[in-house]
């Protein structure tokens, strides 16, 4: 936030009002934006569970020879992702959709989904591989 300010200080008017009040409006103003974006995002995945659930993806030989531990592991790993992340794995690999195809539902640039899905998998396979605990 303080980067804010100090990127928009030639904005600032003092015959306006005094500079805290301009300073906790760019906090108020902010404040507003995250609270947006979170609402978003957890509707996005929101989203996501459901077309998981409508599609009922059919498991593969791999799915099927996870055993109940790794499945309430997995879920923790993905519960530890960032929403953005989670979002992109539950399409990618939980609806079997491509990168473009992630893109395209989730409105993100290609190149920004296959970094989060890179991301989310390296954190899922830290999680995975690290001790327990």
């Amino acid at each position: 936030m303080f980067l804010q300010v100090w990127r928009r200080r030639g904005a600032f008017d003092p015959e306006r009002g005094p500079i805290r009040t301009w300073i906790l409006a760019i906090a108020h103003h902010r404040a507003v934006d995250l609270v947006r974006e979170r609402s978003r995002q957890g509707r996005l995945l929101d989203h996501a569970r459901d077309q998981l659930r409508y599609e009922g993806a059919a498991p593969d030989a791999l799915t099927a020879t996870i055993t109940r531990g790794q499945v309430a592991d997995l879920r923790l790993a993905l519960d530890e992702l960032p929403i953005a992340q989670r979002h992109a794995v539950l399409l990618a690999f939980g609806a079997g959709l491509t990168h473009v195809e992630v893109a395209r539902r989730t409105g993100a640039p290609l190149g920004t989904v296959k970094g989060r899905l890179r991301m989310g998998q390296q954190r899922m396979a830290m999680r995975m591989s690290g001790p327990v605990g």
